[in-house]
Protein backbone atom coordinates (compact mmCIF):
# COMPACT_ATOMS: atom_id res chain seq x y z
CA UNK A 1 0.00 0.00 0.00
CA UNK A 2 2.12 2.73 -1.02
CA UNK A 3 0.83 6.31 -0.96
CA UNK A 4 2.37 9.03 -3.80
CA UNK A 5 1.94 12.96 -5.62
CA UNK A 6 -0.77 13.60 -6.73
CA UNK A 7 -0.88 16.13 -9.83
CA UNK A 8 -3.50 18.56 -10.43
CA UNK A 9 -3.97 20.04 -13.94
CA UNK A 10 -4.31 23.98 -13.92
CA UNK A 11 -7.06 23.80 -15.76
CA UNK A 12 -9.11 21.37 -13.74
CA UNK A 13 -7.96 23.06 -10.63
CA UNK A 14 -9.57 26.26 -11.79
CA UNK A 15 -12.65 24.75 -12.51
CA UNK A 16 -12.79 23.55 -8.99
CA UNK A 17 -11.94 26.90 -8.01
CA UNK A 18 -15.25 28.03 -10.12
CA UNK A 19 -17.24 25.16 -8.41
CA UNK A 20 -17.53 22.47 -10.48
CA UNK A 21 -14.61 20.09 -12.04
CA UNK A 22 -16.18 17.40 -13.42
CA UNK A 23 -16.18 13.62 -12.96
CA UNK A 24 -12.56 12.79 -13.30
CA UNK A 25 -12.08 15.58 -10.64
CA UNK A 26 -14.20 14.01 -8.56
CA UNK A 27 -11.82 10.47 -9.50
CA UNK A 28 -8.60 12.49 -8.80
CA UNK A 29 -10.19 13.73 -4.77
CA UNK A 30 -11.14 10.35 -4.42
CA UNK A 31 -7.57 8.81 -5.65
CA UNK A 32 -5.74 11.47 -3.53
CA UNK A 33 -8.02 10.85 -0.23
CA UNK A 34 -7.30 7.11 -0.56
CA UNK A 35 -3.10 8.32 -0.48
CA UNK A 36 -4.30 10.03 3.03
CA UNK A 37 -5.61 6.78 4.43
CA UNK A 38 -2.52 4.78 3.22
CA UNK A 39 -0.29 7.66 5.33
CA UNK A 40 -2.73 7.41 8.37
CA UNK A 41 -2.88 3.91 8.66
CA UNK A 42 0.75 4.24 8.66
CA UNK A 43 1.11 5.94 11.34
CA UNK A 44 -1.28 4.24 13.17
CA UNK A 45 0.67 1.07 12.82
CA UNK A 46 3.82 3.19 13.86
CA UNK A 47 2.68 4.96 16.56
CA UNK A 48 1.35 1.88 18.12
CA UNK A 49 4.55 0.27 17.95
CA UNK A 50 6.56 3.63 19.05
CA UNK A 51 4.01 3.51 22.42
CA UNK A 52 4.42 0.20 23.43
CA UNK A 53 0.39 -0.02 22.52
CA UNK A 54 -1.13 -3.55 24.31
CA UNK A 55 -2.68 -4.14 20.62
CA UNK A 56 0.67 -3.25 18.60
CA UNK A 57 1.71 -6.22 17.22
CA UNK A 58 -2.47 -7.35 16.66
CA UNK A 59 -2.06 -4.03 14.49
CA UNK A 60 1.40 -4.43 12.55
CA UNK A 61 -0.03 -8.54 11.66
CA UNK A 62 -3.42 -7.28 10.55
CA UNK A 63 -1.32 -4.29 8.29
CA UNK A 64 0.77 -7.20 7.00
CA UNK A 65 -2.31 -8.79 6.28
CA UNK A 66 -4.02 -5.81 4.43
CA UNK A 67 -0.55 -5.74 2.06
CA UNK A 68 -0.66 -9.66 1.20
CA UNK A 69 -4.54 -9.48 -0.18
CA UNK A 70 -3.27 -6.40 -1.55
CA UNK A 71 -0.87 -8.19 -3.92
CA UNK A 72 -3.75 -10.82 -5.10
CA UNK A 73 -6.17 -8.42 -5.06
CA UNK A 74 -6.03 -4.44 -4.75
CA UNK A 75 -9.97 -3.94 -5.73
CA UNK A 76 -10.88 -5.75 -2.87
CA UNK A 77 -8.02 -3.84 -0.31
CA UNK A 78 -9.38 -0.35 -2.23
CA UNK A 79 -13.04 -0.88 -1.81
CA UNK A 80 -12.29 -0.76 2.02
CA UNK A 81 -10.05 2.03 2.51
CA UNK A 82 -12.16 4.14 0.40
CA UNK A 83 -15.55 3.65 3.15
CA UNK A 84 -15.52 6.89 4.60
CA UNK A 85 -15.73 5.93 8.15
CA UNK A 86 -11.89 3.67 8.01
CA UNK A 87 -10.13 6.89 7.07
CA UNK A 88 -11.72 9.08 9.78
CA UNK A 89 -11.19 6.12 12.41
CA UNK A 90 -7.58 6.08 10.59
CA UNK A 91 -6.79 9.78 11.45
CA UNK A 92 -8.34 10.10 14.66
CA UNK A 93 -6.50 6.90 15.60
CA UNK A 94 -3.04 8.56 14.62
CA UNK A 95 -3.37 11.87 16.62
CA UNK A 96 -4.74 9.75 19.78
CA UNK A 97 -1.98 7.89 19.45
CA UNK A 98 0.02 10.51 18.78
CA UNK A 99 -0.71 12.36 22.23
CA UNK A 100 1.26 15.50 23.48
CA UNK A 101 0.94 16.76 19.43
CA UNK A 102 0.09 20.45 19.37
CA UNK A 103 -3.45 19.17 17.57
CA UNK A 104 -4.19 17.25 20.42
CA UNK A 105 -5.14 13.39 21.25
CA UNK A 106 -5.48 10.37 23.94
CA UNK A 107 -3.36 7.73 23.71
CA UNK A 108 -5.32 5.93 26.41
CA UNK A 109 -8.62 6.21 23.72
CA UNK A 110 -6.84 4.96 21.18
CA UNK A 111 -8.06 1.75 19.31
CA UNK A 112 -5.53 0.65 16.37
CA UNK A 113 -6.65 -2.77 16.93
CA UNK A 114 -9.57 -1.79 14.71
CA UNK A 115 -6.91 -2.20 11.60
CA UNK A 116 -8.07 -5.92 12.54
CA UNK A 117 -11.36 -5.64 11.17
CA UNK A 118 -10.17 -3.12 8.29
CA UNK A 119 -8.29 -6.78 7.34
CA UNK A 120 -10.71 -8.65 8.02
CA UNK A 121 -13.12 -6.98 5.55
CA UNK A 122 -10.73 -7.29 2.53
CA UNK A 123 -9.98 -10.68 3.22
CA UNK A 124 -13.50 -11.23 3.10
CA UNK A 125 -13.83 -9.21 -0.31
CA UNK A 126 -10.61 -10.80 -1.65
CA UNK A 127 -12.37 -14.19 -0.90
CA UNK A 128 -8.90 -15.13 0.73
CA UNK A 129 -8.19 -18.21 3.74
CA UNK A 130 -7.05 -15.82 7.24
CA UNK A 131 -7.67 -15.80 10.64
CA UNK A 132 -7.21 -12.79 12.69
CA UNK A 133 -8.21 -12.11 16.58
CA UNK A 134 -10.83 -9.19 16.79
CA UNK A 135 -10.42 -8.03 20.03
CA UNK A 136 -12.43 -4.59 22.07
CA UNK A 137 -16.01 -4.99 20.35
CA UNK A 138 -18.10 -4.31 23.24
CA UNK A 139 -22.06 -5.02 22.91
CA UNK A 140 -21.50 -8.51 21.18
CA UNK A 141 -21.06 -6.20 17.59
CA UNK A 142 -18.26 -6.66 15.35
CA UNK A 143 -18.00 -4.21 12.42
CA UNK A 144 -16.61 -5.54 8.95
CA UNK A 145 -16.15 -1.75 7.02
CA UNK A 146 -18.32 -1.60 4.11
CA UNK A 147 -19.67 -5.41 4.74
CA UNK A 148 -22.20 -5.44 7.85
CA UNK A 149 -22.29 -6.26 11.44
CA UNK A 150 -21.90 -9.22 13.76
CA UNK A 151 -24.28 -9.83 16.36
CA UNK A 152 -22.79 -12.10 19.36
CA UNK A 153 -24.26 -12.47 22.61
CA UNK A 154 -23.32 -9.49 24.67
CA UNK A 155 -19.73 -9.60 25.97
CA UNK A 156 -18.63 -12.82 24.29
CA UNK A 157 -14.73 -13.14 24.06
CA UNK A 158 -12.92 -13.71 22.59
CA UNK A 159 -13.65 -13.16 18.81
CA UNK A 160 -11.68 -14.06 15.86
CA UNK A 161 -12.27 -13.86 12.17
CA UNK A 162 -11.64 -17.01 10.42
CA UNK A 163 -12.07 -17.11 6.55
CA UNK A 164 -11.54 -20.93 5.60
CA UNK A 165 -13.33 -23.41 3.10
CA UNK A 166 -16.52 -22.78 4.88
CA UNK A 167 -16.57 -19.28 4.06
CA UNK A 168 -15.87 -15.72 6.31
CA UNK A 169 -17.21 -16.17 9.94
CA UNK A 170 -16.89 -14.51 12.92
CA UNK A 171 -16.37 -16.97 15.61
CA UNK A 172 -16.60 -16.60 19.31
CA UNK A 173 -17.00 -18.92 22.40
CA UNK A 174 -20.81 -19.47 22.17
CA UNK A 175 -21.18 -19.85 18.33
CA UNK A 176 -20.27 -18.52 15.11
CA UNK A 177 -21.40 -15.89 12.89
CA UNK A 178 -21.31 -16.54 8.84
CA UNK A 179 -20.73 -13.41 7.10
CA UNK A 180 -24.30 -13.59 5.14
CA UNK A 181 -26.01 -15.40 7.54
CA UNK A 182 -27.78 -16.06 10.46
CA UNK A 183 -26.66 -13.10 13.06
CA UNK A 184 -25.30 -10.87 10.37
CA UNK A 185 -26.27 -7.95 8.75
CA UNK A 186 -25.21 -6.21 5.68
CA UNK A 187 -24.28 -2.45 5.88
CA UNK A 188 -27.84 -1.41 4.61
CA UNK A 189 -28.03 0.92 0.97
CA UNK A 190 -30.03 3.68 -0.65
CA UNK A 191 -30.41 3.82 -4.60
CA UNK A 192 -31.70 6.28 -7.31
CA UNK A 193 -31.75 6.00 -10.46
CA UNK A 194 -33.10 8.71 -13.03
CA UNK A 195 -32.94 8.77 -16.84
CA UNK A 196 -29.40 7.23 -17.36
CA UNK A 197 -27.54 8.29 -13.76
CA UNK A 198 -28.18 5.93 -11.21
CA UNK A 199 -26.77 6.32 -7.44
CA UNK A 200 -25.79 4.19 -4.76
CA UNK A 201 -24.93 5.15 -1.07
CA UNK A 202 -24.26 2.89 2.24
CA UNK A 203 -26.55 4.06 4.77
CA UNK A 204 -24.31 3.56 7.94
CA UNK A 205 -22.83 5.84 10.69
CA UNK A 206 -19.71 7.47 10.58
CA UNK A 207 -17.67 5.56 12.76
CA UNK A 208 -16.61 2.05 12.93
CA UNK A 209 -17.76 1.57 17.15
CA UNK A 210 -20.27 -1.01 17.85
CA UNK A 211 -23.83 0.33 19.22
CA UNK A 212 -27.03 1.12 17.46
CA UNK A 213 -26.29 1.35 13.96
CA UNK A 214 -28.94 2.19 10.81
CA UNK A 215 -31.46 -0.92 9.32
CA UNK A 216 -32.93 -1.56 6.29
CA UNK A 217 -36.43 -0.47 7.00
CA UNK A 218 -35.09 3.07 8.44
CA UNK A 219 -33.27 3.42 4.65
CA UNK A 220 -36.32 2.17 3.09
CA UNK A 221 -37.94 5.24 4.72
CA UNK A 222 -35.46 7.36 3.30
CA UNK A 223 -35.66 5.62 0.33
CA UNK A 224 -38.08 7.95 -1.76
CA UNK A 225 -36.62 10.90 -0.15
CA UNK A 226 -33.46 10.38 -1.66
CA UNK A 227 -35.46 9.48 -4.82
CA UNK A 228 -36.91 12.60 -5.33
CA UNK A 229 -33.88 14.90 -4.72
CA UNK A 230 -31.96 13.11 -7.20
CA UNK A 231 -34.70 13.58 -10.18
CA UNK A 232 -34.08 17.33 -9.22
CA UNK A 233 -30.34 16.98 -9.50
CA UNK A 234 -30.43 14.78 -12.59
CA UNK A 235 -33.02 16.72 -14.43
CA UNK A 236 -32.09 20.30 -13.45
CA UNK A 237 -28.74 20.11 -12.21
CA UNK A 238 -26.70 17.12 -14.26
CA UNK A 239 -22.99 18.78 -13.55
CA UNK A 240 -23.92 18.73 -10.07
CA UNK A 241 -25.41 14.99 -10.32
CA UNK A 242 -22.15 13.70 -12.73
CA UNK A 243 -19.75 14.58 -9.76
CA UNK A 244 -21.44 13.50 -7.01
CA UNK A 245 -21.93 9.74 -7.90
CA UNK A 246 -18.18 10.05 -8.39
CA UNK A 247 -17.45 11.07 -4.69
CA UNK A 248 -20.26 10.65 -2.17
CA UNK A 249 -20.99 6.64 -1.24
CA UNK A 250 -22.21 6.83 2.26
CA UNK A 251 -24.82 8.74 3.40
CA UNK A 252 -25.33 8.82 7.90
CA UNK A 253 -28.75 9.85 9.05
CA UNK A 254 -28.60 12.53 11.94
CA UNK A 255 -30.88 13.18 14.69
CA UNK A 256 -34.21 15.43 13.80
CA UNK A 257 -33.78 19.29 14.75
CA UNK A 258 -36.46 20.82 16.14
CA UNK A 259 -37.33 22.77 12.91
CA UNK A 260 -35.79 22.40 9.38
CA UNK A 261 -33.70 20.54 8.51
CA UNK A 262 -29.63 20.11 9.18
CA UNK A 263 -26.63 18.26 7.62
CA UNK A 264 -22.90 17.99 7.89
CA UNK A 265 -20.06 16.49 5.99
CA UNK A 266 -17.22 15.07 7.85
CA UNK A 267 -13.80 16.78 7.30
CA UNK A 268 -11.75 13.54 7.44
CA UNK A 269 -14.16 10.91 6.01
CA UNK A 270 -14.64 11.68 2.74
CA UNK A 271 -17.33 10.69 0.50
CA UNK A 272 -19.72 10.90 3.56
CA UNK A 273 -22.48 13.19 4.17
CA UNK A 274 -24.79 13.49 7.26
CA UNK A 275 -28.55 15.34 7.00
CA UNK A 276 -31.65 14.64 8.71
CA UNK A 277 -34.64 12.81 7.62
CA UNK A 278 -35.85 14.02 3.56
CA UNK A 279 -38.32 16.47 3.61
CA UNK A 280 -38.79 17.23 -0.02
CA UNK A 281 -37.33 16.59 -3.38
CA UNK A 282 -35.88 20.46 -3.68
CA UNK A 283 -34.30 20.56 -0.05
CA UNK A 284 -33.02 17.34 -0.25
CA UNK A 285 -31.20 18.17 -3.80
CA UNK A 286 -29.84 21.30 -2.43
CA UNK A 287 -28.00 19.61 0.78
CA UNK A 288 -26.95 17.17 -1.79
CA UNK A 289 -25.38 19.93 -3.66
CA UNK A 290 -24.08 21.98 -0.64
CA UNK A 291 -22.10 19.06 1.24
CA UNK A 292 -20.59 17.60 -2.33
CA UNK A 293 -18.64 20.94 -2.03
CA UNK A 294 -17.78 20.89 1.28
CA UNK A 295 -16.44 17.28 0.22
CA UNK A 296 -14.88 18.68 -2.83
CA UNK A 297 -13.10 21.73 -0.43
CA UNK A 298 -11.75 19.06 2.01
CA UNK A 299 -10.44 17.05 -0.32
CA UNK A 300 -8.76 19.87 -1.63
CA UNK A 301 -7.32 21.21 1.41
CA UNK A 302 -6.06 17.84 2.40
CA UNK A 303 -3.90 18.13 -1.27
CA UNK A 304 -2.77 22.26 -0.92
CA UNK A 305 -2.21 24.86 2.13
CA UNK A 306 -4.85 26.95 0.87
CA UNK A 307 -4.15 28.87 4.28
CA UNK A 308 -1.54 30.61 6.07
CA UNK A 309 -1.09 29.80 9.99
CA UNK A 310 -2.84 32.27 12.16
CA UNK A 311 -4.96 32.13 15.11
CA UNK A 312 -9.15 30.59 13.96
CA UNK A 313 -10.81 33.96 14.92
CA UNK A 314 -13.93 34.76 15.10
CA UNK A 315 -15.40 35.94 11.93
CA UNK A 316 -19.23 36.84 10.29
CA UNK A 317 -20.42 34.42 8.20
CA UNK A 318 -23.75 35.30 6.90
CA UNK A 319 -24.98 31.42 6.81
CA UNK A 320 -24.44 31.01 10.69
CA UNK A 321 -25.66 32.44 13.73
CA UNK A 322 -22.08 31.71 15.74
CA UNK A 323 -18.75 33.77 14.53
CA UNK A 324 -16.77 30.92 12.89
CA UNK A 325 -12.87 30.16 12.45
CA UNK A 326 -11.38 31.39 9.17
CA UNK A 327 -11.23 28.37 7.56
CA UNK A 328 -14.91 27.79 8.29
CA UNK A 329 -15.82 30.70 6.69
CA UNK A 330 -13.70 29.77 4.02
CA UNK A 331 -15.64 26.39 3.91
CA UNK A 332 -18.76 28.21 3.70
CA UNK A 333 -17.98 30.43 0.67
CA UNK A 334 -17.62 27.24 -1.46
CA UNK A 335 -20.24 25.82 -0.26
CA UNK A 336 -22.50 28.25 -0.77
CA UNK A 337 -21.79 29.61 -4.12
CA UNK A 338 -23.37 25.77 -5.10
CA UNK A 339 -26.37 26.71 -3.12
CA UNK A 340 -26.45 30.19 -5.11
CA UNK A 341 -26.36 28.40 -8.43
CA UNK A 342 -29.15 25.79 -7.29
CA UNK A 343 -31.26 28.27 -6.68
CA UNK A 344 -29.99 30.15 -9.92
CA UNK A 345 -31.43 27.32 -11.82
CA UNK A 346 -34.25 26.78 -9.90
CA UNK A 347 -35.66 30.49 -9.66
CA UNK A 348 -37.44 30.90 -13.11
CA UNK A 349 -40.20 32.92 -11.92
CA UNK A 350 -40.68 31.94 -8.53
CA UNK A 351 -40.50 34.76 -6.05
CA UNK A 352 -39.17 32.29 -3.27
CA UNK A 353 -36.55 31.04 -5.18
CA UNK A 354 -35.20 34.40 -6.70
CA UNK A 355 -34.65 35.41 -2.85
CA UNK A 356 -32.83 32.65 -2.10
CA UNK A 357 -30.63 33.21 -5.14
CA UNK A 358 -30.28 37.12 -4.33
CA UNK A 359 -29.75 35.90 -1.13
CA UNK A 360 -26.71 33.57 -1.12
CA UNK A 361 -25.12 35.00 -4.39
CA UNK A 362 -24.40 38.23 -2.72
CA UNK A 363 -23.38 36.32 0.57
CA UNK A 364 -20.90 34.79 -1.11
CA UNK A 365 -19.88 37.91 -3.25
CA UNK A 366 -19.01 39.77 0.06
CA UNK A 367 -17.71 37.32 2.21
CA UNK A 368 -15.43 36.08 -0.89
CA UNK A 369 -14.31 39.83 -0.80
CA UNK A 370 -13.67 40.06 2.50
CA UNK A 371 -11.48 36.80 2.61
CA UNK A 372 -9.13 37.75 -0.30
CA UNK A 373 -8.88 41.23 1.88
CA UNK A 374 -7.89 39.58 5.02
CA UNK A 375 -4.00 38.14 3.98
CA UNK A 376 -4.85 34.61 5.12
CA UNK A 377 -4.69 32.99 2.00
CA UNK A 378 -1.65 31.33 0.22
CA UNK A 379 -1.36 32.00 -3.56
CA UNK A 380 -3.49 28.56 -4.25
CA UNK A 381 -6.06 30.01 -1.77
CA UNK A 382 -6.63 33.30 -3.32
CA UNK A 383 -6.76 31.69 -6.70
CA UNK A 384 -10.00 29.36 -5.40
CA UNK A 385 -11.60 32.30 -3.49
CA UNK A 386 -10.50 34.80 -6.78
CA UNK A 387 -12.34 31.51 -9.15
CA UNK A 388 -15.67 31.96 -6.93
CA UNK A 389 -16.30 35.26 -6.91
CA UNK A 390 -15.56 35.37 -10.90
CA UNK A 391 -18.21 32.47 -10.81
CA UNK A 392 -20.56 34.88 -9.01
CA UNK A 393 -19.70 37.96 -11.46
CA UNK A 394 -20.34 36.04 -13.85
CA UNK A 395 -24.16 35.80 -13.56
CA UNK A 396 -26.23 37.75 -15.36
CA UNK A 397 -30.03 36.75 -14.49
CA UNK A 398 -32.46 39.46 -13.68
CA UNK A 399 -34.56 39.55 -10.61
CA UNK A 400 -37.20 41.36 -9.87
CA UNK A 401 -36.73 44.51 -7.34
CA UNK A 402 -39.11 42.92 -4.61
CA UNK A 403 -36.91 40.09 -4.30
CA UNK A 404 -33.84 41.75 -4.15
CA UNK A 405 -35.53 43.81 -1.65
CA UNK A 406 -36.53 40.54 0.73
CA UNK A 407 -33.09 39.36 0.51
CA UNK A 408 -31.44 41.98 1.65
CA UNK A 409 -33.80 42.27 4.73
CA UNK A 410 -33.72 39.01 5.33
CA UNK A 411 -29.41 38.97 5.24
CA UNK A 412 -29.44 42.42 7.25
CA UNK A 413 -32.12 40.92 9.85
CA UNK A 414 -29.23 38.20 10.42
CA UNK A 415 -26.23 39.97 10.50
CA UNK A 416 -28.42 42.53 12.84
CA UNK A 417 -28.77 39.63 15.66
CA UNK A 418 -25.10 38.59 15.14
CA UNK A 419 -23.66 41.59 15.97
CA UNK A 420 -25.94 42.21 18.90
CA UNK A 421 -25.48 38.22 19.93
CA UNK A 422 -21.25 38.49 19.23
CA UNK A 423 -20.20 42.10 19.08
CA UNK A 424 -19.35 44.11 16.19
CA UNK A 425 -18.37 42.25 12.45
CA UNK A 426 -14.62 42.06 12.61
CA UNK A 427 -13.43 42.39 16.10
CA UNK A 428 -10.25 40.17 16.86
CA UNK A 429 -10.53 37.44 19.09
CA UNK A 430 -8.38 34.56 18.48
CA UNK A 431 -9.95 32.15 21.70
CA UNK A 432 -12.31 29.73 20.66
CA UNK A 433 -15.40 30.49 22.63
CA UNK A 434 -18.24 29.08 20.54
CA UNK A 435 -18.93 25.00 19.89
CA UNK A 436 -17.16 23.55 17.87
CA UNK A 437 -13.90 26.04 17.79
CA UNK A 438 -11.64 23.89 19.39
CA UNK A 439 -11.98 20.96 16.60
CA UNK A 440 -11.27 24.23 14.31
CA UNK A 441 -8.65 25.70 16.17
CA UNK A 442 -6.83 21.94 16.27
CA UNK A 443 -7.13 22.10 12.40
CA UNK A 444 -5.52 25.50 12.11
CA UNK A 445 -2.62 24.94 14.49
CA UNK A 446 -1.93 21.36 13.02
CA UNK A 447 -1.66 23.61 9.88
CA UNK A 448 1.64 24.64 10.89
CA UNK A 449 3.04 21.74 12.10
CA UNK A 450 2.07 19.58 9.31
CA UNK A 451 3.84 16.93 9.49
CA UNK A 452 4.35 15.60 12.95
CA UNK A 453 1.37 12.87 12.71
CA UNK A 454 3.02 10.08 10.19
CA UNK A 455 3.85 12.14 7.95
CA UNK A 456 0.31 12.99 6.32
CA UNK A 457 1.01 16.11 4.56
CA UNK A 458 -0.31 17.87 1.82
CA UNK A 459 0.89 15.98 -0.83
CA UNK A 460 -0.41 17.82 -4.06
CA UNK A 461 1.05 19.73 -7.01
CA UNK A 462 -0.62 21.73 -9.68
CA UNK A 463 0.28 21.97 -12.96
CA UNK A 464 1.62 25.50 -14.13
Amino acid sequence: MNATTHRVNSAVFGAICGGRGGPDAMRSLRAAQRSKVILSIGAVVALARDTGHPHRTLTTDAYELLREVERSAPEAVGAVLDYPPVGAWALRTALALHGGDSAGGDPAGAEPQRLTAVAAAAATRAARPARLPLPGWPAGQVVLPSLGVAVLPAGDAPVEFVAGPAGPEIVAATGRVPVGGPGWHPVPRIRAAHRDLALTLFFDRLDLGAGPRTDDPTAARWQAGVESGWRVLVERHRPVADEFVEAITLLAPLPEPASGTVSATARHAFGAIAMSSPTGARSVAVTLAHELQHAKLSALMDLFPLLSPGPAGRHYAPWRPDPRPFSGVLQGVYAHLAIADFWRREMGGEHSAQVEYVRWRDAVRTTAARLLAADRLTELGRRLVTGVLAEVEGWSETVPAAARREAAEVAERHRDRWVRAHGPIGRPDPAPRFPGAGLAARDERAARHPRKVGEVDRFGEVDR
